[in-house]
């Protein structure tokens, strides 16, 4: 009986070590599908290194829960003015014309993502809000997102914190924002 039990112990000892050296198989595809609310502050400069000019960007610092797990989220980009533009039903459409993305999940694990240069990536500004639709491409990450790749929209609301519209535009320099933020994570 000794003998049996002992011989059981070293096999479960055996399989134990094995499956500890077998990494966790994580290939296929994860939705992302998160509600996100936060600030944005809309005169950020930056400067470029290569030209040595101030260029303005937009900071955006965002809580996003749902898959594929609720994360702290920083965007920062560049947006083009345009003008009045019929997708935005005549009001002022600025292009995104850079957009760069950190997702931080609770292990620490990071998700990457970058402007995508189509479709078209705008918001809409209007004198009581702005709407926007963000496309972007997932780069990689560290962690549990240690060379994903994939495609990631944003859609939803900017709301401007300032009274005064004619101060500084529809936004101020502070603004609160709502998403959505859909796609598909790629894992290897």
């Amino acid at each position: 009986m000794l003998r049996k039990l002992l011989i059981l112990s070293l096999c479960i000892s055996v399989l134990f070590v094995f499956s500890a050296l077998i990494p966790p198989v994580n290939a296929g595809s994860k939705n992302v599908n998160w509600q996100a609310a936060g600030s944005i502050a809309n005169y950020v400069q930056v400067l470029d290194t290569n030209t040595y000019q101030v260029v303005p960007n937009y900071l955006i610092s965002l809580s996003a829960k749902g898959p594929p797990g609720n994360a702290e989220i920083t965007l920062m980009g560049v947006g083009e003015f345009v003008g009045p533009d019929p997708a935005c039903n005549g009001e002022n459409r600025i292009n995104i014309t850079q957009n760069e993305m950190v997702a931080r999940f609770s292990d620490l694990s990071l998700l990457f993502a970058i402007h995508a240069s189509t479709p078209d990536s705008y918001l809409c500004s209007t004198a009581v809000g702005t709407t926007f639709n963000i496309h972007m491409m997932v780069t990689g990450g560290t962690g549990r997102f240690e060379g994903v790749t994939g495609n990631i929209n944003g859609s939803g609301f900017g709301y401007p914190l300032n009274p005064d519209p004619d101060s500084y535009g529809p936004d101020g320099p502070l603004s609160a924002e709502t998403a959505n933020i859909t796609g598909t994570i790629d894992l290897p």
